[in-house]
């Protein structure tokens, strides 16, 4: 979790806090019976997050961090908080 956590904290902290948002869009597929969960494209947290993470999607492991920084994840396809 430290892995992740610090640098997304970083990219906040340069940010600044008008800058700063808590809602992450999400998309999640069903691909071969797994559940992926995408970024929303056009997201402004969609290119920090792949950068971070090295993948277009975000594992469990990956959004247990995020929350815990204060994030929150909008599903845009079931229209719900995840």
């Amino acid at each position: 979790m430290i892995s992740i956590a610090a640098p997304i904290r970083d990219i906040v902290a340069e940010l600044g806090p008008h800058h700063f948002e808590p809602t992450i869009h999400v998309e999640i597929k069903n691909i071969y019976g797994q559940e992926k969960i995408y970024v929303k494209e056009g997201s402004v947290h969609k290119e920090p997050l792949q950068a971070l993470t090295g993948t277009k999607t975000l594992s469990p492991t990956h959004i247990q961090a995020l929350k815990a920084l204060g994030f929150h994840f909008f599903d845009t396809v079931q229209k719900r908080n995840i």
